[in-house]
């Protein structure tokens, strides 16, 4: 019991990994299914008759973040059926040993159909585990019985197919430390709004009105005048400096002079969003962003928040360090990372576009370390 016990800091750790600006929900659910219950009889003189039987559960959860879930539930399992063995004389002969179950368990998200939006909205089908502690109890009649142990561990893993309304269909299986197994699906509801709706906040300001005009005279009629002799010569017009590409810098200082009109540039002519992204690191070997790539990409959420109507594509790279498909799996898992927490800003879906290169396109040799941290790198290019 003590060693299930120290679980529960590490169920409190991993519950705090959320993304700032997802809507956490409660969810509750009904389910039903089938159970395989195995009571230890060794040198009772009793065996297992029967030990498979319905079960039916009612749950109540929380999405915590886009990858995490908490929920309690209340389980009856059914019931094992024992009789005594051949050519024993035991009393009672025969019963059911009944099995209930209170617990909490911890469910982790970690692959969805729907990409991005998937995980933030719990929509589409997605592929989940989890872990949690049970209280199993059990109730034999008039069987003498007796409870080892009730507290145990539960493992669980499942799909869920979840609807844009809230309403979601769950398929698992759920092991116990000791003596049961189901097998279930499960109804749920999810109350709130859609966790994937994410949206820049309404700035705009609503139409001024015109000032009153005051009303109109009718003109008065006067004798014209002559217009008088000129006194001074007019200055000549400002010549402009040529902008050929009509992006708003001139030639003398445009360093990318085919960029366009209606492109974002900086103060050299080059694309605002285009080209390296400076800080977007990653944990080794993994797809989650450090705390000072969040703030790099706060400021790019900050840059697209004015100009809405640019759309980019954000391409991951990695080193050639394992194998050729390990690291294109790794760039597209940390393309996703890169777009879901700019929609956690309030960026749309709609104007961002994953792309993962793997180990393909380096930029400098991977011979050395510092070649393969040039190598390790997020780009974003402007799309139309």
């Amino acid at each position: 019991m003590v060693r299930y016990l120290l679980l529960l800091p590490l169920i409190l750790f991993v519950s705090v990994t959320s993304v700032q600006a997802f809507e956490r929900r409660i969810y509750a659910g009904v389910g039903g299914g089938f159970s395989q219950l195995e009571p230890n009889t060794g040198n009772t003189g009793y065996t297992v008759e029967e030990s498979r039987d319905s079960s039916s559960m009612l749950f109540l959860g929380w999405d915590y973040s886009p990858r995490w879930s908490l929920e309690g539930y209340y389980a009856k399992l059914g019931a094992a059926t024992i009789e005594q063995g051949a050519g024993l004389a035991l009393s009672p002969s025969a019963g059911d040993i009944d099995y209930e179950a209170f617990g909490v368990s911890a469910l982790a998200y970690f692959f969805s159909f729907d990409d991005a939006e998937g995980l933030l909205a719990r929509s589409g089908l997605s592929l989940y585990a989890g872990f949690g502690l049970a209280s199993l109890s059990t109730d034999g009649g008039n069987l003498p019985i007796r409870q080892l142990e009730d507290l145990q561990l539960s493992l669980t893993a499942g799909a869920e197919y979840g609807t844009d309304g809230g309403m979601a269909l769950r398929a698992d299986v759920t092991g116990y430390d000791k003596d049961a197994v189901t097998l279930s699906l499960r109804l749920l509801y999810r109350f709130g709004g859609q966790s994937s709706r994410l949206s820049a906040p309404n700035t705009s300001q609503p139409p001024r009105q015109p000032p009153a005009q005051p009303p109109v005279q009718p003109p008065v009629q006067t004798e014209p005048q002559p217009l008088p002799a000129p006194t001074s010569i007019p200055e000549p017009l400002e010549v402009l400096p040529l902008d050929s590409d009509s992006d708003g810098v001139p030639d003398t200082a445009d360093v990318c002079g085919e960029t366009g009109s209606g492109v974002p540039v900086n103060e050299t002519g080059c694309p605002l969003f285009d080209g390296r992204i400076e800080g977007v690191n990653f944990e080794p070997n993994a797809d989650k962003l450090t705390s000072g790539a969040e703030e790099i990409l706060d400021g790019v959420a900050a840059r697209m928040y004015a100009y809405p109507n640019v759309k980019v594509a954000i391409m991951a790279h990695t080193d050639n360090q394992g194998s050729a498909t390990s690291n294109l799996a790794l760039s597209k898992r940390r393309a996703l990372a890169v777009a879901v927490y700019l929609m956690s800003r309030g960026i749309d879906k709609a104007r961002l576009q994953p792309e993962a290169y793997g180990e393909s396109r380096p930029v400098a040799s991977n011979a050395n370390a510092s070649g393969r941290q040039l190598n390790r790198r997020v780009e974003f290019r402007t799309i139309e």
